[in-house]
């Protein structure tokens, strides 16, 4: 019988494991192998399984090795002599006294050995791993037979339980996978602090604009905090750690498919960790509304499947939904160019009129729902297209099913287009999103060289050598490099210092001095001393209250996204300006000019200490025409999918007199030719550029918002 969820909790793990009482004479080897007293599994959720002793076993291999040198038992040796159930290891279990199954007394040493290194392990705080039961984990007793038919006897393992097929199917991916990842995560929820602070989060989320959004994940973080029973995390066996762990993967919103599978609860719950130490509940509500609003998580959702189908199209029209819904909805356009009408569709999916080409690039729910479900059409830039989407499958009773169409063209800002399937629509009544829409047509779209592009690059292949050279440079460069670009200094005062705690790793702590009262009274301050203090409400105020006296400016990075500046070298001066500006709109997806925030956000790739700290300096601010930009101090370029990076080479960067020969190759240099970073020890032109209306700051140790014009 199953354990049922509320029967695991955290409990004292130190306890001395319980020993078989000890008999005074041996029995015979074959009365030891078939001893078949089962070995107490751990249970959680139906998953029966042993904790993975992290031990070197070559001792218990030489005491089996001693003791007859059977290759079979020395094979289950090496495999299963590791394994840790409930009432310690789980290998040799039945061995009672040293002459147990061997007059030499190998077993009982074999054993013994087995349970020193289990007490050695128990105290190294090693990250752990399980070894999920199956019908078929353990091998029989008897394999092969000697030559006169005799069956030979080996060691082996008698779990007390088995975990069916149906939980194996469904966690043993997921624990696979994820079990190690999230101890990591489990740490920074399970402190005394972020359990106060997620309750504090709960007892606020009805006024949030979707609360519905967050109360799953907040459920399952608290489910998981209760668990610890207030014990703190840091605290915890090794022991404990797992089985919270496998509590965590075996509860909450989960989903698979036959190549993926996804907790979704796991996943949403880096924002909560990022929540915990984002500010006043204020400031943590207006973030989850940021967070939540369709227009940011749905683009992300997105994202994260062009990634995976390795879409680079220019044009594309796409649909996405929440995974909760399992329908299989569908995108179908209707493309008219050039006299010509084709449909893309799931039963068609590519079409080409005069060597142009619009296709399905991949499709959603069609057997099954899926965690993130997602469809797009990569489309040309020529003709003319009617969107439509339809529901060939209804798997959602009793409820309307909403949708989002984004249309999307480099350079442009998306178009997205919110509808909702109606709960008495029929299947198969298709709906017309937008009809004739246009793609703003540019020279050279396609991203594959066409073979009229081939043709015309060999005939200016010169002109290229000797204008661009044969491969052009893209560098991120120094600020002390920068030319005839106004940039904004300050003397630096210290006010926050960065320390290293061994037991929790780095933090930020905000060093404040206070003025003590004179004769136990507050000196009352002057008109013009309390208008002095009134810091700055815009970013030219700010820049101007910092040209004078020592300031220290620092940013909470999670708030803002990536950014970096390339210089593109060249024989001849072909840009009509000499830096590129590189601004990550959204994750997944190249950078591009700066036009807005969307779903990019610094992450621990971007610097050097490879720490996401909770406040980052500003080393200067850079005034790039209309765009202002960050610098942040200790930053370094991504080597990470979530942030593909690009060499610069934008289109509408080169000069009129080069663009009609060399726009094609120009831009096909974006993704090919990645930027460097000067090995030098100065500043590299990485941070962010300011493209909201207003931006936070921490202006020597205090919390300001000013607006950017």
């Amino acid at each position: 019988m199953e354990k049922e969820d509320s029967e695991f909790e955290i409990i004292d793990m130190e306890k001395e494991a319980e020993s078989p009482a000890s008999i005074p004479e041996g029995r015979t080897y074959e009365e030891v192998i078939n001893d078949t007293t089962p070995s107490k599994t751990y249970c959680i959720n139906g998953i029966y399984f042993y904790i993975i002793n992290e031990s070197i076993s070559s001792d218990v291999k030489g005491f089996i090795v001693n003791h007859g040198g059977c290759r079979e038992c020395i094979k289950r040796t090496k495999k299963f002599s590791n394994l840790i159930g409930e009432n310690g290891p789980s290998f040799l279990c039945n061995i009672r006294c040293f002459g147990d199954g061997c007059v030499n007394g190998s077993l009982f040493k074999a054993r013994e050995k087995i349970m020193s290194n289990y007490e050695i392990n128990k105290k190294m705080g090693s990250t752990k791993m399980i070894f999920i039961v199956e019908e078929n984990s353990f091998p029989p007793i008897q394999d092969g037979v000697d030559e006169l038919g005799v069956p030979y006897e080996h060691i082996t393992i008698f779990p007390d339980n088995y975990t069916s097929q149906e939980n194996v199917d469904k966690y043993k991916k997921l624990l696979t996978e994820q079990l190690r990842v999230i101890q990591y995560r489990l740490e920074k929820l399970c402190e005394p602090e972020a359990i106060k602070s997620v309750q504090l989060i709960n007892d606020n989320i009805y006024k949030l604009e979707r609360s519905d959004h967050w109360r799953s994940v907040l459920n399952w973080v608290m489910n998981i905090q209760k668990k610890t029973n207030g014990k703190k995390y840091s605290n915890m066996t090794n022991e404990e750690k797992v089985l919270l762990s496998v509590y965590a993967l075996t509860t909450g919103r989960i989903e698979s498919d036959e190549i993926t599978v996804v907790h979704k609860d796991y996943k949403q719950a880096s924002n909560i960790v990022d929540f915990l130490t984002l500010g006043p509940i204020e400031k943590v509500l207006k973030e989850m509304d940021i967070r939540s609003d369709p227009n940011n998580y749905m683009i992300s959702q997105l994202a994260r499947n062009m990634t995976k189908h390795k879409v680079t199209s220019k044009y594309t029209i796409s649909l996405v939904w929440d995974g909760k819904y399992k329908d299989d909805l569908d995108l179908d356009v209707i493309w008219n160019y050039n006299r010509k009408t084709e449909r893309v569709f799931y039963q068609n999916k590519i079409q080409i009129i005069n060597n142009e080409t619009t296709r399905l690039d991949f499709d959603a729910n069609v057997t099954h729902g899926e965690s993130e479900p997602a469809e797009n059409i990569s489309c040309s830039p020529y003709g003319n297209y009617t969107i439509r989407v339809n529901n060939f499958t209804r798997r959602t009773k009793h409820e309307d099913i909403p949708f989002t169409v984004i249309i999307h063209q480099e350079g442009k800002s998306d178009i997205m287009i919110e509808r909702v399937w109606p709960i008495d629509r029929l299947c198969e009544n298709f709906m017309i999103i937008k009809e004739n829409f246009k793609f703003t047509e540019v020279d050279n779209p396609e991203l594959e060289m066409s073979t009229k592009a081939a043709a015309r690059a060999k005939v200016v292949n010169d002109e290229w050598i000797e204008n661009f050279g044969i491969r052009p440079i893209s560098i991120v460069p120094d600020i002390i490099n920068l030319i005839n670009v106004p940039i904004h200094y300050w003397e630096k005062g210290i006010r926050e210092i960065n320390i290293m705690d061994v037991s929790s790793g780095f933090m930020d702590m905000a060093i404040e001095t206070t003025k003590k009262k004179k004769d136990g009274k507050e000196k009352k301050k002057y008109l013009s001393e309390i208008e002095g203090e009134k810091f700055p409400d815009t970013l030219s105020k700010l820049l101007l209250y910092m040209s004078k006296g020592k300031h220290d400016l620092k940013i909470d990075p999670r708030n803002f996204s990536p950014g970096y500046i390339t210089e593109i070298k060249t024989p001849k001066e072909v840009m009509n300006t000499k830096y590129s500006l590189n601004h990550f709109e959204n994750k997944y997806s190249i950078p591009t000019r700066p036009r807005k925030t969307g779903n990019a956000r610094f992450d621990k790739n971007w610097f050097t200490s490879n720490i996401l700290f909770r406040h980052v300096d500003v080393h200067s601010i850079i005034q790039f025409g209309k765009n202002w930009f960050m610098v942040i101090n200790n930053t370094k370029l991504p080597n990470h999918p979530d942030f593909p990076l690009c060499g610069g080479f934008h289109p509408g960067k080169l000069k009129p007199t080069f663009h009609s020969n060399h726009n094609y190759q120009w831009t096909y240099c974006n993704t090919q030719i990645l930027p460097q970073v000067s090995n030098n020890e100065g500043i590299p032109l990485i941070g962010s550029f300011l493209v909201s209306e207003k931006a936070t700051f921490i202006l020597n140790g205090k919390e300001i918002t000013v607006k950017i014009k």
